[in-house]
């Protein structure tokens, strides 16, 4: 369920090793509450955590309306050679997307009509890196192995460099 008390109720340190924020989710299984965004992804990371073939990755955006900017975050999957994402978000169409979109761009473009029916202009997209399946790894998330921004890329140089980012992640795993 979406958190919109206002009071958040777990505190995520994006710094923490991957096996502390796993305890964390863990937590949040047992205790329940309303959550946001952020928090879905750990809880996403840790249910998927026994999925080997299911890779995930954070994609964050920040987006612009009405004089004040807003961030974002979701997992990103890829299955089957597939992209979609697990999230949780006020709008419908912000958060989860099923795993059927063929690139990465794809996916990302996806959202960024979604921002644009809510009137929001995406202004920049941060991509991880894939986030081990090893609950107890001390490794640190990569929240923002590629920083890009709309404005300064233009629309196709931004499609190139999520399919790079794509690619090297692609690379990494093998």
């Amino acid at each position: 369920m979406y958190n919109h008390t206002g009071t958040q109720f777990f505190e995520i340190k994006k710094s923490r090793p991957l096996t502390g924020l796993m305890d964390l989710a863990k937590e949040m299984t047992k205790e329940a509450l309303p959550i946001k965004c952020l928090e879905a992804v750990i809880l996403g990371i840790y249910l998927t955590n026994n999925m080997p073939t299911l890779e995930r990755f954070p994609i964050s955006f920040k987006s612009y309306f009405s004089g004040n900017y807003f961030r974002h975050i979701v997992l990103g999957v890829n299955f089957g050679g597939r992209y979609g994402a697990l999230g949780i978000s006020r709008r419908e169409d912000l958060m989860y997307k099923a795993p059927t979109f063929r690139t990465l761009s794809e996916l990302i473009f996806d959202y960024e009509e979604a921002y644009r029916r809510c009137w929001h202009t995406l202004k920049k997209v941060k991509l991880g890196q894939y986030v081990s399946h090893d609950p107890h790894s001390v490794e640190q998330i990569e929240w923002k192995h590629s920083i890009l921004d709309l404005e300064k890329l233009g629309h196709e140089d931004f499609r190139k460099e999520l399919e790079r980012h794509s690619r090297d992640m692609r690379l990494k795993v093998r």
